[in-house]
């Protein structure tokens, strides 16, 4: 797994976790994750289909973040309550 050295937003992400009161949650995990990919608590982990390497990552119980690898910044595309 690639080491990420940053983590960026794609243009309305921040603004759909702050209407949804997860903004905090959702830095402590971003931090976590650029520390280390194995947190357990985090789940990050490549969906399926494995070829579109897409990539999520747990911001709480309910939601997640998913994303893609650009070089060693991972981009967030989308967060889901995933039901």
């Amino acid at each position: 797994m690639i080491k990420i050295s940053t983590i960026l937003e794609e243009e309305g992400i921040k603004e759909y976790l702050i209407s949804r009161n997860l903004l905090e949650r959702y830095k402590m995990a971003k931090d976590k994750l650029i520390i280390s990919s194995r947190i357990r608590w985090l789940d990050f982990k490549i969906r399926e289909p494995k070829r579109d390497r897409i990539f999520s990552f747990r911001i709480n119980e309910k939601w997640r973040a998913y994303g893609y690898y650009k070089d060693s910044i991972f981009i967030v595309s989308k967060i889901s309550d995933h039901q």
